[in-house]
């Protein structure tokens, strides 16, 4: 019996390969990639995308192998904290070890472990220790002084010039880390700078599950625009855009059509709320079709907008709406008190959306807490 795959791992790692390649060759200096989500065991893409190998990201590296090296960040705060990682219930420390292990058992070995934002936490220092006899290198970096605003202050001597350069050899490097929060951007543009500053061409990319690698950067479109309205200018309005399966049944079908129309409809609220151009909108939900209405919508807006994973924290929430000097956010009803807990430490909010989930997407707002979310 023939059998249907429904994605193609080898497709995968050949294209990723060759755009990766590409843009080493056509760059000709070192480049930086900052790995998002899990190298190993993505059991949710493997969910939602049948067939999909949840080791296939190793399998890249290991195509890459001869031109590639690793570096692993982790969080000093998190050692200290013991945060855990609510998907395994381990702290991000036991990930970091288990991280490296795992990939010493596909013959990928780490070349460096940075502890970022390092003040001497005593947890951080003993895990430092606990690296150093397995004879693993261990790099240390402090908060980058004047981030995230003071641009001038952050690329100079005493921003990321101040920590210490990592040793690296490779042509591509690769920064990943064992969870969200972890410095791997910072370390990637540390690094950059300190390249720059002895004359090395580098270059910083940014590899998620999908990366597009062909867009040009000054490109002059609208990912709303070409992930919905195209299709109704085609022809397939009346085509099924998200389906929509919930726990207890329900299920919910919005059509390029419907999901136009409810984008246009909140990219409008969003501008009646005087929400501007350029400024920062969160969407702090589950996977719920107006998380897409919501991120679609604001790119129509033309805002910057960003979803949030709805297990955060209060701590995590801070830190990242407060650094996005975030002026709106999008949530439910479920997710309002933390929201509500945390304003007063967000001093640029100055609207919270909350969306009551029914079969009308986004038909129904309410602007700030309503009193049954105090």
């Amino acid at each position: 019996m023939e059998q249907t795959v429904g994605f193609d791992n080898e497709k995968y790692i050949a294209e990723q390969a060759s755009y990766i390649r590409e843009r080493m060759r056509n760059f000709d200096g070192r480049l930086y990639i900052e790995f998002g989500g899990k190298l190993l065991a993505d059991l949710h893409a493997a969910r939602v995308l049948p067939g999909y190998d949840p080791n296939v990201k190793a399998r890249l590296l290991k195509e890459l192998q001869s031109d590639a090296e690793i570096i692993v960040c982790i969080h000093a705060g998190a050692i200290e904290e013991r945060k855990m990682r609510a998907d395994y219930g381990i702290t991000y420390d036991a990930e970091a070890m288990r991280l490296i292990d795992d990939l010493g058992e596909w013959g990928l070995s780490v070349s460096s472990v940075v502890i970022t934002r390092w003040q001497g936490e005593p947890a951080a220092k003993a895990f430092m220790t606990k690296l150093q006899n397995r004879g693993i290198r261990v790099y240390t970096h402090e908060p980058t002084r004047g981030y995230p605003t003071d641009i001038d202050l952050i690329v100079s001597d005493e921003g990321y010039g101040a920590n210490p350069r990592i040793e690296v050899t490779k042509p591509l490097v690769v920064v990943t880390g064992p969870g969200p929060g972890s410095g791997k951007m910072a370390t990637c543009l540390s690094q950059i700078y300190h390249d720059t500053r002895v004359g090395q061409r580098a270059l910083y990319a940014k590899f998620e599950t999908f990366p597009i690698w062909s867009l040009p950067l000054k490109h002059p479109v609208n990912i709303a625009y070409e992930a919905v309205d195209r299709h109704l200018v085609h022809g397939r309005g009346s085509r099924t855009a998200i389906r929509w399966l919930g726990k207890g049944g329900e299920r919910r079908d919005l059509s390029y059509a419907d999901l136009a129309a409810a984008t246009n409809r909140f990219a409008n609220a969003l501008c009646g709320l005087g929400v501007q151009p350029g400024e920062r909108v969160f969407v702090l939900m589950g996977r719920l079709p107006e998380l897409y209405v919501a991120v679609l919508g604001a790119l129509k807006a033309r805002c910057v907008v960003s979803p949030l994973f709805s297990a955060f924290g209060e701590e995590s929430l801070i830190t990242r709406l407060d650094d996005a000097k975030t002026k709106a956010v999008l949530t439910t009803r479920k997710h309002a008190g933390k929201v509500r807990r945390i304003r007063k430490d967000l001093p640029e909010l100055a609207t919270i959306i909350i969306v009551d989930a029914d079969d009308k997407p986004l038909a129904r707002f309410t602007v700030n807490l309503p009193d049954e979310a105090r």
